[in-house]
Parts: C-alpha cells; sequence; structure tokens
C-alpha cells in the first residue's frame, strides 16, 4: 500500500511539475529569488497589516524574505505615511561589486610586452609566459586569446644581403606602372626547399592576423649543403 501511494505521488509530480519563475535577463541567479512584482506586493500587504502567514499564502515570500524587503525599502526612503506609493527603487536588487579581478592590467600588459619585446619573446609559450607573470597557464591563455594572439608557425622570408635588397628595390620601381596585359607575359616561378635532418613546424610563435611580416615574427632561411630546393613555373 505505501510503495503504490508513494508511486502515485510520484506520478502526479511528473504530471504537474513546479513552472519556476522567470527570471529577467540581468538579475544573476543565485537560488531562491523573487520577483519585483512580488516585493511590490509582500511590502503592500505589510504596509496594510497583514500577518506574515498570510502574505506568505499570497504571494510565497518566506517570513525572513518579507522583513528583508521591508527594512530594505525603509532604509531607501520608503515612508508609507507620508507617501504610499511604492517605486522600484526600494524593492530592486542592490549593486553588486563582485568578485575581485586577480590579473591586474599591469600584469596583463606586462605579458604582452614579454611576448613581442624580441624574437625569443614571440616563441615562448604560454607555460613560461605565465610563469613569469605568476599566473596560471590557463589565464595567459585567456589574455593571448583576449587580445587575438593566435599560435602560428612564424613567416619565413629568404635572408638578403644589402646588393640582392638594392636589386629587388630597383625592380619594383622599374616596373610599378605595368599593366595586366604587361604581367601575363611573365612566366611566374616558385620554390620549395627539403632540408634534411629537420622537422619543418617545430617553431611556432604568438601573433595577430596582422603581424606575419613583423620584424619579430620573420625567420630568415639560408641555403645550406642539406637543402635541396625544387622549382616550378607557369604562365
Amino acid at each position: 500500500m505505501a510503495s503504490n501511494a508513494a508511486r502515485a505521488h510520484a506520478s502526479a509530480g511528473r504530471q504537474n511539475p513546479a513552472v519556476p519563475r522567470p527570471l529577467p535577463q540581468s538579475v544573476v541567479d543565485r537560488g531562491h529569488r523573487y520577483g519585483i512584482a512580488q516585493r511590490v506586493q509582500c511590502l503592500t500587504l505589510q504596509v496594510e497589516g497583514f500577518l506574515w502567514k498570510d502574505i506568505e499564502a499570497k504571494t510565497d515570500v518566506k517570513q525572513s524574505a518579507q522583513s528583508a524587503i521591508k527594512k530594505r525599502a525603509f532604509q531607501r526612503g520608503f515612508r508609507p505615511e507620508q507617501d504610499p506609493r511604492i517605486l522600484e527603487h526600494y524593492v530592486e536588487d542592490g549593486a553588486r561589486s563582485g568578485r575581485p579581478k586577480e590579473i591586474t592590467s599591469e600584469i596583463e600588459q606586462r605579458l604582452l610586452d614579454s611576448n613581442s619585446a624580441d624574437r625569443s619573446g614571440r616563441e615562448k609559450s604560454s607555460e613560461v609566459l605565465a610563469y613569469e607573470c605568476g599566473i596560471s597557464r590557463s589565464s595567459a591563455l585567456r589574455i593571448l586569446y583576449k587580445h587575438s594572439l593566435s599560435s602560428v608557425k612564424p613567416t619565413r622570408k629568404p635572408g638578403l644581403n644589402l646588393h640582392q635588397r638594392a636589386a629587388r628595390l630597383a625592380f619594383c620601381l622599374a616596373h610599378q606602372s605595368w599593366t595586366l596585359e604587361d604581367w601575363k607575359r611573365v612566366i611566374w616561378s616558385d620554390e620549395t626547399s627539403v632540408i634534411l635532418g629537420q622537422r619543418r613546424g617545430t617553431v611556432r610563435l604568438w601573433r595577430r592576423s596582422g603581424e606575419a611580416y613583423e620584424k619579430t615574427c620573420i625567420r630568415q632561411r639560408w641555403k645550406g649543403f642539406s637543402e635541396f630546393m625544387f622549382l616550378a613555373c607557369f604562365s
């Protein structure tokens, strides 16, 4: 009999589940809560002299919460004998400062400066950056991602001496007025290299999307005896 009654009670609970009260988007859910309308109704009934039991039956506001609502309203200037109107300011939640930030703006800037200072700074891992600033790795990653920094391969460019740089600049200046038809008569070439005893992609650094050609993000590539070049052309 007892088990049948328990099953019937559970079945009734499933058929008629408790409907939670709606929570405004700007209100943080901290467990048991009361809406503005409930608080206004509760305060009105208290001013009218209703007992706390009757108020709880009508508004579902507990006795302790009733006292807190009334106390807060009077602290904020509610005087029913002078003005019976209840302003929203009397019953709304007070501003909360929240948990103080453990990572200050100075720590955040120090991490960014350490990353962008030079070549070795760009290649520092999130663990190293976190250790230098005295924060956790997850906090360091959060700062890096916040400032749009990503861990990518460095930009590879051939090393050029002064003579080669001057020759390239002269070529660009001599052809800056060429049209599309002029460039169609050019055979384009590209090349790739295979280096013996070296694995590509092992070096990574932190940079933003527009910093690919920053000096600290470029690694020069010099030809050696262990490197094979493959050339291809198209027109």
